[in-house]
């Protein structure tokens, strides 16, 4: 199945159904690249016999790679290495983008299975960021949430299952960063629910929103960890009035914790760290009364599930 579907599937037929030839030059170019990036300090002989093209080619190729910026050559003019430029091209590459290109093939056999969509979610200074989602897949969708989407913080399940299971210091820089997007007395009332909310999500493992952002919709979502720290959070979403949210968990829970645990040893293995939008330093305002209301006194208290 494929990731995106075209909205326009006869214009894609059009235009996508010849077979148009590969652009020799740009292949070439590439495998020069290439060779320079295995090859440090290499010359233009050695980057022949590694990439298969022509050493007349590849001196061309990189004379252009050269004045552009992204490769130089030393003194002597021989040896050829990359510039700090051809970082750019990667700069969107970043361990968030490798979250969402690992987690996507699971996320995809599990709406295949379910039906329902899911989101996969990361912080983004004061709310979450999608940065995978099933929605343009499944046929229960109705608002197709794209990658970039920032989404509320405390009164989503994915923001819930975050703030929940991350560690003390993180969660108050986090809800300080939140608490200029709210007026005092909305903010109080979003700590309140966050603080009945926290010790039995704890307990479940996972967080939930029923028609708290929009009334057509209920939610529940779990934290994906990497070496015993919360980096993103998953939910499935669904309609009200198809089912209820006890009904919901009962028969996708297990699904959705299946699949967080594949994603999760997926990306044990891997070398990146992946890494979010660091919230600010926590400041002192954080901590005084007034701003977060005895958050770390209370946080045990054991309070009532959300309804």
């Amino acid at each position: 199945m494929n990731k995106h579907t075209n909205p326009f599937p006869e214009e894609a037929e059009e235009e996508f159904g010849q077979q148009y030839k590969h652009v020799r030059a740009i292949e070439r170019g590439l495998a020069i690249l290439d060779a320079v990036a295995r090859n440090t300090n290499s010359s233009a002989a050695q980057i022949s016999a590694y990439s298969g093209v022509p050493r007349t080619t590849v001196y061309r190729i990189l004379e252009t790679l050269e004045n552009l910026g992204y490769v130089r050559r030393n003194d002597e003019g021989r040896i050829f290495y990359l510039t700090s430029k051809i970082r750019m091209l990667a700069s969107n590459v970043d361990s968030a983008s490798q979250l969402g290109e690992i987690a996507f093939p699971i996320m995809e056999e599990l709406v295949q299975d379910v039906l329902w969509p899911s989101s996969l979610t990361i912080i983004d200074h004061d709310a979450m960021r999608i940065v995978e989602t099933t929605h343009h897949l499944s046929p229960y969708s109705v608002h197709r949430n794209a990658v970039g989407t920032r989404i509320p913080l405390l009164t989503t399940a994915l923001g819930r299952a975050y703030l929940c299971f991350c560690g003390e210091a993180e969660r108050l820089a986090l809800l300080e960063n939140v608490r200029g997007l709210y007026d005092v007395p909305t903010m109080s009332r979003h700590l309140e629910r966050l603080l009945h909310l926290q010790q039995t999500t704890r307990k479940n493992g996972y967080a939930s929103s029923n028609g708290e952002t929009d009334p057509r919709f209920a939610s529940f979502a779990l934290p994906i960890r990497k070496s015993g720290n919360v980096i993103a959070s998953m939910n499935m979403i669904f309609f009200r009035k198809t089912m209820k949210l006890e009904a919901a968990l009962e028969q996708y829970l297990p699904a959705l914790n299946n699949v967080v645990d594949k994603i999760e040893k997926e990306i044990a293995g891997r070398p990146v760290e992946f890494e979010n939008h660091v919230p600010r330093k926590q400041s002192s305002r954080a901590r005084s009364a007034g701003n977060l209301p005895e958050i770390r006194d209370r946080a045990e208290t054991t309070l009532p599930t959300e309804h």
